[in-house]
């Protein structure tokens, strides 16, 4: 398994460094819409209710 450490290094070796996440979040499973796309807004709900935590 990857931590995130090793994880934000990856990404910042391959994006700049505004576009690496400052957040990380382990879901078992992404809310999705119809179509197949990631719901970010319930992500955000998600986290702000406080049912998934920051890594």
């Amino acid at each position: 398994m990857i931590d995130q450490e090793e994880l934000s290094n990856y990404m910042r070796a391959s994006l700049a460094h505004y576009k690496t996440p400052k957040h990380w979040f382990r879901v078992e499973a992404f809310p999705l819409t119809g179509s197949g796309k990631i719901q970010k807004f319930k992500l955000r709900e998600f986290w702000a209710k406080g049912e998934i935590q920051a890594l």
